[in-house]
């Protein structure tokens, strides 16, 4: 009878128990859910993130080859500029007989006597 009398009281006991097995799953389901959906949401931003870096890295690159192609060209410029400068400057002292600095001490000469000419005699 003892035993009779045992088995309702077992049977709402191993009820009860199941009972928060299930509320423990569900509770854990839905953490679980919880943070995945957070990971998921990590994930993307991360993504987001990587692939606004790597649009300004490509432009940065771009930028910073574009400025090399400039930078060339005009070092090619420069000596392109020398060359033809020291050219007419040749070209010049085979006109005139004269080396540029022959012409720059005549000039020098020429200015001096100009500014002579103007001073008022004291």
């Amino acid at each position: 009878m003892l035993i009779e009398m045992q088995k309702p009281i077992k049977k709402e006991v191993l009820l009860e128990a199941k009972e928060e097995i299930h509320k423990i799953r569900v509770e854990n389901e839905r953490e679980s859910r919880e943070r995945r959906t957070e990971i998921q949401k990590l994930e993307r931003r991360l993504l987001s993130r990587e692939e606004t870096l790597d649009r300004k890295s490509e432009t940065l690159e771009k930028k910073e080859e574009s400025l090399n192609k400039k930078s060339k060209s005009l070092s090619d410029k420069e000596i392109l500029i020398d060359e033809l400068y020291d050219k007419q400057v040749e070209e010049l002292e085979k006109l005139s007989g004269l080396t540029s600095e022959e012409a720059k001490e005549l000039l020098l000469n020429d200015i001096k006597k100009i500014l002579h000419m103007r001073q008022p005699y004291s």
